[in-house]
């Protein structure tokens, strides 16, 4: 039996968290200063980036 899948560390939920509540708050703050269209630009900059991380971190 191989034990090497026993030995893998649990996943950490932190980061992701962090991330998702900074451009939550990020989001919020330019909907009141700023308006609707603004947020939108900023959600579809924050996808575009996740594409992008995955899109490089699949070629290292």
């Amino acid at each position: 039996m191989n034990n090497s899948l026993l030995a893998t560390p649990g996943r950490k939920f932190g980061a992701p968290l962090a991330a998702l509540f900074l451009l939550l708050m990020g989001a919020q703050f330019l909907l009141l200063s700023v308006g609707t269209r603004q947020v939108m630009l900023w959600i579809v900059g924050a996808a575009l980036g996740v594409t992008l991380y995955h899109a490089a971190f699949g070629f290292t």
